[in-house]
């Protein structure tokens, strides 16, 4: 393992991801998201996602409320295209 790698524990990624509306601050969540899902295990990727999803509302929420949930990079493309 890289010394330069940080790993967070999973609970610690949480605290990272602010709430997103989907109003002004979606780069902000799509930069926290990033670095929280950069930060942990391979293996916690997918419940970090999870997570991610509940701190959504609002259009944030809309954009992606029947879409494949598990895929970050999926969110993220939806959040570029509408916001």
């Amino acid at each position: 393992m890289n010394s330069d790698i940080v790993t967070l524990k999973l609970e610690e990624a949480v605290k990272l991801i602010p709430k997103s509306t989907g109003e002004d601050d979606v780069n902000q969540f799509i930069q926290a998201c990033d670095l929280a899902i950069e930060s942990v295990e391979k293996k916690n990727v997918s419940i970090l996602i999870k997570y991610i999803t509940t701190k959504l509302s609002g259009r944030a929420l809309e954009a992606i409320k029947y879409k494949d949930t598990t895929k970050w990079k999926k969110h993220k493309k939806i959040f570029n295209r509408y916001f």
